[in-house]
């Protein structure tokens, strides 16, 4: 798993903050997430890429341990931490399988737009691990893609629009047939249904709270950590 991603987002991160800004509902997802945190004393971003979300929720929480794969990113984050004189964000390298906070720490954990590079088995671990470091009734936030016959249609429909408004009609093409190509043949993402996902939170012991389509493929969850041990 480490290996797979490490590489692959090295070589994204310049051009990370630009590329998912044309995913459809990437700003209201945001702001969505953004809503359901209120104050808290440890809060942990996983898969933090370069920070934009952690340096969003900064004001309201005490500490935020913001955990990334990538080398790249993480030095992006860095910079933009010191730029804005932020000092409550400890970024940490470490892949999602083991995450280096304490067991029951955290009072809540958001990742956004990371879960879905996970296949499904590496998805449970991850939500396990999630468990591990949650505090009892700790809260669990994830915005991610999710596949629905639909829901998936409009996605390419409205990535293809996004393109198109800064690239024009021939480039917007080119890169929604690159994308296309890129996964078939290199596959980094693993969307699951929204049913599945509500499984993966149950069997590892939380209780899902909501879970909201908002706009197309992108859905965000929220969970809490159940007071029983598995």
């Amino acid at each position: 798993m480490n290996q797979r991603f490490e590489g692959f987002f090295n070589r994204i991160a310049n051009g990370y903050e630009k590329h998912i800004s044309f995913l459809p509902g990437y700003r209201q997802t945001i702001s969505h997430i953004d809503k359901l945190i209120g104050a808290s004393d440890v809060l942990v971003d996983v898969g933090t890429g370069t920070g934009s979300l952690s340096f969003k929720m900064a004001s309201k929480t005490t500490k935020i341990i913001a955990v990334d794969i990538s080398d790249r990113m993480l030095k992006m984050a860095k910079k933009r931490a010191s730029k804005y004189n932020t000092r409550n964000i400890e970024f940490k390298k470490a892949e999602i399988r083991n995450i280096p906070v304490n067991d029951s720490s955290a009072d809540i954990i958001v990742s956004n737009l990371t879960l879905h590079h996970l296949k499904n088995k590496e998805k449970l671990v991850a939500v396990q691990e999630f468990y591990r470091i949650l505090k009892p009734n700790g809260k669990l936030i994830v915005g991610d893609l999710m596949k629905t016959a639909k829901g998936s249609l409009e996605f390419i429909k409205k990535l293809f629009q996004n393109y198109k408004k800064v690239y024009g009609y021939l480039n917007a093409c080119c890169l929604l047939i690159k994308m296309i190509i890129e996964k078939l043949f290199l596959n980094r993402e693993y969307p699951m249904t929204p049913l599945k996902w509500i499984k993966i939170l149950e069997e590892v012991g939380f209780e899902l709270t909501n879970i909201k389509n908002i706009d197309s493929m992108l859905w965000v969850s929220s969970a809490v950590k159940t007071n029983h041990d598995n």
